[in-house]
């Protein structure tokens, strides 16, 4: 489900040995609209191996505050490890919950391993933590079905439109002869 190239999509780059994720110009202009549902997939792209870890053999997770303040986490599910060689490349779905408001998302991702004994709460062997970044969501218009007047509701445009359209008799170009 993620572009096979870096050129189809645009990558949100992860550079380890700093902590930053870098965010391409366009999500600073525009990561999504607020109520976007899954239409958008934000991908990252980072050196599988960190020191003496292989980020593919961790679990991957998004920790963000939507711009309502509210806190979440996506647990990421698409992983590539693949298309680019050395490259981890992987992606974060982003749903309502986090377009509820218009406004910044903070996010940072974590890659780690956890230990569970039984009987006992889990444990953390491994943590890679990135710095806070952040992408945009704008405003969208407001509009819902619940404010429309059901006069205004218009379902069955095509139908009108049937209606109007017809066949010229006089085109205005040149009818091809048949072979």
């Amino acid at each position: 489900m993620l572009p096979l190239d870096e050129t189809s999509e645009t990558i949100f780059t992860i550079n380890t040995n700093d902590r930053t994720v870098t965010v391409p110009a366009q999500f600073n202009r525009c990561g999504a609209v607020q109520g976007d549902q899954i239409c958008e997939i934000v991908v990252f792209s980072v050196d599988r191996y960190f020191d003496y870890q292989d980020l593919d053999m961790t679990n991957i997770c998004v920790q963000w505050v939507n711009a309502a303040g509210e806190e979440g986490i996506s647990h990421i599910q698409m992983k590539d490890q693949e298309t680019i060689p050395g490259k981890l490349r992987f992606g974060w779905p982003l749903t309502s919950n986090i377009t509820k408001k218009d406004g910044n998302v903070q996010f940072a991702v974590r890659f780690y391993k956890e230990y569970n004994n039984e009987g006992e709460d889990k444990t953390y062997t491994y943590i890679l933590n990135t710095l806070p970044a952040n992408l945009v969501v704008k405003k969208n218009i407001g509009v819902s079905d619940a404010n429309i007047k059901p006069e205004n509701k218009e379902e069955n445009v095509l139908d009108l439109f049937a209606n109007v359209v017809a066949n010229s008799q006089n085109p205005s170009y040149i009818i091809p002869k048949d072979p």
